[in-house]
């Protein structure tokens, strides 16, 4: 079959600016698009996790991915669309921010299908080593400070090419979140949304019996870092047990407690706002992020400097 091939067409809107702000200015961490189980890796993360005002899908707003194929061909390139519109209310601080991202998932096992080319003003990343996600790869605004369409009204735009996977021609499942961001430079008052698509190979393929997954224990590094009001941990537990997630100063002092209880093997996802226990603000330097998992005689640490 000719390889197909569809010129990307980007959406040209100019931002002044160039700080670190909500929506990520520099992209969101890997592996948060909210996307559910499949096959065998686990669901993902939102941006709710540190995003906390709002539930997802306030009806005033959506994102979509658009053009979609109904089929595609084996190693064929196709220009994805992901339009993201909310209407914000009065009292939310212009200007407003806009931000996402997406991943493209093998329905038979979960795995990550295919690739992306992005322009430069979006980036690609790829899910962390550690985690169940790590074959998938994620296209996402942070390649330059015009991706998050600073002080426009909406719906915005994002356009770059998936790259449909060779010798594969199975169902493909599209998974993307979008982030309405008020100005307010805080996690505080912004809107998370979501959705799915799904396109199939023209050709048929077995579906493969997936085994279990073996889980290690081990943490990701905090994303990002440094960071000005809030950064991701990933870690996942090779067994299921009590944990207990903290930050710790230079001191060796505990300040916050980010996880402590229960949790299942597999993954697990924490976040530091900046704050201490009482609420108010960290002074900025650096502090540890300290993960005690079951089975684990010491805790596994990750160093995060914070720069407001």
């Amino acid at each position: 079959m000719r390889r197909r091939i569809v010129r990307v067409t980007v959406a040209a809107f100019v931002l002044g600016g160039a700080t670190l702000a909500w929506a990520y200015s520099t992209g969101p961490p890997a592996s948060r698009t909210g996307a559910p189980q499949v096959a065998n890796i686990p669901a993902e993360g939102l941006c709710t996790q540190c995003h906390v005002s709002f539930p997802p899908n306030d009806p005033n707003g959506s994102v979509r991915i658009l053009d979609v194929p109904g089929s595609y061909a084996p190693g064929a390139s196709y220009t994805l669309r992901v339009r993201l519109a909310f209407t914000h209310p009065p009292e939310d601080v212009d200007p407003y921010k806009w931000g996402f991202e997406l991943t493209a998932v093998r329905a038979d096992s979960g795995t990550g299908a295919g690739t992306f080319t992005v322009p430069p003003s979006l980036k690609i990343r790829q899910g962390s080593s550690i985690t169940a996600w790590k074959t998938r790869f994620y296209a996402e605004h942070g390649g330059d400070t015009s991706s998050t369409y600073t002080g426009q009204s909406g719906p915005v735009e994002w356009s770059f090419d998936w790259n449909a996977p060779t010798g594969y021609s199975g169902k493909v499942y599209f998974f993307a979140a979008g982030n309405a961001a008020n100005g307010d430079v805080t996690p505080l008052g912004d809107r998370i949304f979501t959705t799915s698509d799904s396109t199939t190979g023209g050709g048929s393929t077995d579906v493969p019996v997936i085994p279990p997954l073996a889980y290690r224990t081990a943490m990701a590094a905090p994303d990002p870092n440094p960071m000005t009001q809030c950064t991701n941990v990933d870690y996942t537990l090779a067994r299921a047990g009590a944990v207990d997630v903290g930050v710790f100063d230079a001191q060796g002092r505990r300040i916050r407690t980010l996880e402590r209880g229960w949790h299942a093997a597999g993954p697990g996802m924490a976040y530091w706002n900046g704050r201490r226990e009482d609420g108010t603000w960290a002074a900025n330097g650096v502090y540890f992020i300290r993960l005690l998992a079951p089975g684990e005689p010491r805790p596994l640490g990750r160093k995060v400097t914070l720069a407001r």
